[in-house]
C-alpha cells in the first residue's frame, strides 16, 4: 500500500545535504518519491510499506550522518561554550590552549566531524566536508608544532576553536530562524486536539486517532472540534475563524456541518463524517507541509549551482595551498584553511528556500492556502487575471435594478411565501420603496420556471420567459424576470447580480499592481457588461465552461473561480485560484485557496518573495566571489589576507544575511 509521511530531519547544513539524502532514499527498494526540504528541516517520503518501512527510511538517513528527531536544544550551549573556550584560549598557556581546543572539538564540533566522516563513507562532499578539513588542518597542525614536529609558528589551536564557535553560533541561530518559518504550520497543527469524548454505550475519552466514522463526540464549550461532521444537537454556538478568518461566532442548528478546529462556544454533540487524515483541518496542514516541501524552479537551478559549487571551492583551496606553499608552508596552510571555510553555498542554497518557507508561511496565516512553492514563482509574473462573476466578483444574492412600481407590487406578493434569492431582492426592492406587500391567497412554486399567486381573485405569474410561453403569454424580451396578470403580460423587472462589497477594492489594488483584470462568465452580456462597466474592466460574457478553458489556455495568467463549470479554466490558467467555499473539485484543481479579499496580498507577497530570492542570490554570489579570492591569496602581494578565524566568521555572517532577509517577509503586510 503506497503510504506518505513527513519526517524531520537534524543537522542538514545547506541544500547540499537535502539533495544528498534525496539522492540516497530514492535508491531505496520500495520509496517511489522523496522531497527534502532545507528550510523546514523536513523530508516528504513516499512509499510502498509492503517493501519498506519507514524505519528503513530513517535508517538510510542516519546512515549519512543525519539524524530524524529534532535539534536537540543544547545546541545554543555548545555554539556559547565554543565561544567562550576561543576567546579563552587567546589568554592561556600552550599547554591550556591545547587541552581547551580539544575539549570544543569533542564537544562542540564532534556533529560536524561525525556528518563530514559519514558523507566521505558515502562518497557525498558536503559542506561539513569542507568545515572539518579546516577545523583538522588547522587543529593537526598546532598539535605538531605543540609537540615541535613543526616549527611554533604553526600554533594557532584558537583557529579551531574560533571555526567551531563562529559556526555553531551562527547554525544555532540560523536553526532558530528557519524554524520560525513552519510557525504557520505549528499554528494549524495546534487546531488538532488529541484526545476527545465519543459517546459509545457510555462517555468515553480516546484518542482522536481512534474516533471513527459515525461515532458520537461530545465537545465541551471552549474545547476545540476533533472532526468534521454534523450537528445533532438542537442549537450551538462555534467560533470557527481559525478556519474561515471570519471573526464573528457562527449559530448552528440541527444538521449543520460543523469544522474541525472549530471552538465550541456551548455544549456540541456531532456525529462524525469525516475523522483523522480526511478532516479539513488535516487537509490543510497537509497541504501547506507539501507546499514547504515543495521546489520552485528557481530553486532546482540552486541545487545545480550548489553541487558544482564544492568540488570548484576544493580545487581553489588545494591550488592556494600548492601555490603559497614553495613561498611559505605556515601561509599555505592558511590560505587553505580560510578558502574552504570563508566558501558558502549554505548562503546560496539558502536564497530559495527560505524566502518561500516564510511565504509560504505567511500566506497561511492569512487564509490563503498555496499547494506548492512553484505557484510563487510563477504567480509573480502574472500580468492577467481573469474573474468568474456570479459568486466570485459578485455574491449569490441578487438585487433589482430596473422595474415599475405597479409590476413590482403584483410580483413582490407573488414572491412573498417564496424562498428563492430572486424572490428576496424583488421583496427587499418593493420595501426599500415603500410598497406594501399584501399575503396572497394561494401559492405555488415551479422548480426552475417561476411562481404563481392567486389575489383577490386575480392569478399573478412570475418566472422566466419559458414559463410564459409556457403559459401562453408572449414575450418579446430575452432576459429578465417577467410577471403577468390574469395571462396578459404587465412588465418585466430586471434584476442582477450583487457586486460583492470588497470588489471595487481588490480589483482597484490589483490595476494599481500593474495586472490586467477581465471578467469571464456564461451570463448574458448585459448583465456582465453592467458588472463590468462598475469595476472599470474588460469581459467576456456567454461563455460556456470549455470555451472559458479556452480562453485562459490562450492568454495565459490566473482565474479566479468558485463554482464546478469553472475547474476547466482554472486546471488551464497558469494559476488558479478557488475562493473561499468554492465547489470541492474546483479547490481540488486549483493551485491556490483563498478569500477573495486576500487575493491581491497574494500577488503581492509572490511578487516580494521573489524579490527577496534574487536579493539573496545576488547578495551569495557577490560574497562568494569577493572573499573566496581573498581567502585563496589574491591580494596577499598587496598585504591584505584572510586569517581562518575571520573567514569563519565572514561565512556565518553571509548566512545570517539571506535568513535575516528571507525573515523580513514576516512583517509583509
Amino acid at each position: 500500500m503506497e503510504k506518505i509521511e513527513r519526517i524531520s530531519v537534524e543537522g542538514m547544513r545547506c541544500t547540499a545535504c537535502a539533495k544528498a539524502i534525496e539522492s540516497r532514499v530514492k535508491k531505496l527498494n520500495g520509496v517511489k518519491d522523496v522531497r527534502v526540504n532545507f528550510a523546514t528541516n523536513s523530508a516528504i517520503i513516499k512509499y510502498d510499506d509492503s517493501k519498506i518501512s519507514i524505519e528503513d527510511v530513517k535508517k538510510a538517513i542516519k546512515q549519512l550522518g543525519y539524524g530524524v528527531v529534532e535539534r536537540p536544544k543544547e545546541m545554543f550551549t555548545k555554539a556559547l561554550t565554543a565561544i567562550f573556550g576561543g576567546i579563552l584560549i587567546l589568554f592561556v598557556s600552550p599547554v591550556a590552549q591545547l587541552i581547551i581546543s580539544t575539549l570544543i572539538i569533542i564537544y562542540s564540533g564532534s556533529n560536524i566531524l561525525i556528518s563530514a566522516f559519514k558523507s566521505l563513507v558515502n562518497r557525498i562532499l558536503n559542506m561539513d566536508v569542507m568545515y572539518s578539513i579546516g577545523i583538522l588542518s588547522s587543529y593537526t597542525s598546532s598539535v605538531f608544532a605543540f609537540f615541535s614536529i613543526l616549527p611554533k609558528d604553526y600554533i594557532f589551536f584558537e583557529t579551531p576553536a574560533m571555526l567551531i564557535a563562529f559556526l555553531s553560533i551562527g547554525k544555532a541561530i540560523e536553526e532558530k530562524a528557519k524554524n520560525r518559518t513552519g510557525d504557520s504550520l505549528s499554528k494549524l497543527a495546534a487546531l488538532q486536539t488529541k484526545k476527545a469524548i465519543v459517546l459509545r454505550e457510555r462517555e468515553i475519552e480516546v484518542e482522536t486517532d481512534e474516533i471513527r466514522e459515525g461515532d458520537i463526540v461530545l465537545v465541551k464549550p471552549g474545547e476545540r472540534v476533533p472532526v468534521d461532521g454534523t450537528l445533532i444537537s438542537e442549537y450551538a454556538e462555534v467560533d470557527e475563524s481559525a478556519i474561515t478568518g471570519e471573526p464573528a461566532i457562527k449559530y448552528k442548528k440541527f444538521g449543520d456541518w460543523i469544522f474541525s478546529g472549530s471552538i465550541s462556544k456551548s455544549f456540541l454533540k456531532i456525529k462524525a463524517e469525516r475523522v483523522g487524515k480526511d478532516t479539513l483541518i488535516s487537509q490543510i496542514v497537509r497541504l501547506v507541509e507539501d507546499a514547504m516541501s515543495s521546489k520552485a524552479p528557481i530553486e532546482k537551478y540552486a541545487d545545480k549551482v550548489v553541487s558544482l559549487f564544492i568540488p570548484a571551492v576544493l580545487t581553489v583551496a588545494l591550488a592556494s595551498f600548492i601555490y603559497w606553499y614553495f613561498h611559505s608552508p605556515i601561509l599555505g596552510l592558511t590560505t587553505l584553511i580560510a578558502t574552504l571555510v570563508v566558501a558558502c553555498p549554505c548562503a546560496f542554497g539558502l536564497a530559495t528556500p527560505t524566502a518561500m518557507a516564510v511565504a509560504l508561511g505567511k500566506a497561511a496565516e492569512k487564509g490563503i492556502l498555496v499547494k506548492n512553492s512553484e505557484v510563487l514563482e510563477i504567480a509573480s509574473k502574472v500580468k492577467k487575471i481573469f474573474f468568474d462573476k456570479t459568486g466570485t466578483i459578485t455574491n449569490l444574492n441578487p438585487e433589482v435594478v430596473n422595474a415599475d412600481t405597479e409590476t413590482l407590487r403584483f410580483a413582490a406578493i407573488a414572491e412573498l411565501r417564496s424562498e428563492h434569492p430572486i424572490a428576496k431582492a424583488i421583496l427587499e426592492k418593493a420595501l426599500e420603496l415603500g410598497i406594501r406587500v399584501d399575503e396572497p391567497e394561494d401559492f405555488k412554486y415551479y422548480e426552475g420556471k417561476g411562481v404563481e399567486a392567486l389575489y383577490k381573485g386575480e392569478r399573478i405569474l412570475v418566472g422566466s420567459k419559458k414559463f410564459m410561453e409556457e403559459n401562453d403569454i408572449h414575450v418579446e424580451f430575452e432576459e429578465g424576470v417577467f410577471v403577468a396578470l390574469n395571462k396578459r403580460l404587465i412588465g418585466v423587472i430586471e434584476v442582477a447580480d450583487r457586486l460583492r462589497d470588497e470588489a471595487k477594492i481588490v480589483v482597484d489594488e490589483l490595476k494599481k499592481m500593474g495586472k490586467e483584470v477581465v471578467i469571464v462568465s456564461g451570463d448574458g452580456k448585459k448583465n456582465v457588461e453592467r458588472i463590468a462597466k462598475k469595476l472599470g474592466v474588460e469581459y467576456y460574457a456567454e461563455m460556456l465552461p470549455n470555451e472559458k478553458a479556452e480562453l485562459i489556455a490562450t492568454h495565459g495568467g490566473a482565474f479566479v473561480g468558485d463554482g464546478i463549470n469553472d475547474a476547466a479554466a482554472i486546471a488551464k490558467a497558469d494559476v488558479g485560484i478557488a475562493v473561499s467555499k468554492a465547489s470541492e473539485i474546483t479547490i481540488e484543481t486549483a493551485d491556490v485557496i483563498s478569500k477573495f479579499e486576500s487575493i491581491p496580498f497574494f500577488f503581492k507577497l509572490a511578487s516580494k518573495t521573489m524579490r527577496k530570492v534574487k536579493q539573496n542570490i545576488f547578495w551569495a554570489i557577490i560574497y562568494n566571489l569577493i572573499l573566496i579570492p581573498i581567502a585563496a591569496g589574491l591580494l596577499l602581494p598587496y598585504g591584505i589576507s584572510l586569517k581562518p578565524e575571520f573567514a569563519a566568521l565572514a561565512m556565518v555572517v553571509s548566512s545570517l544575511c539571506v535568513v535575516t532577509n528571507s525573515l523580513s517577509l514576516r512583517w509583509f503586510e
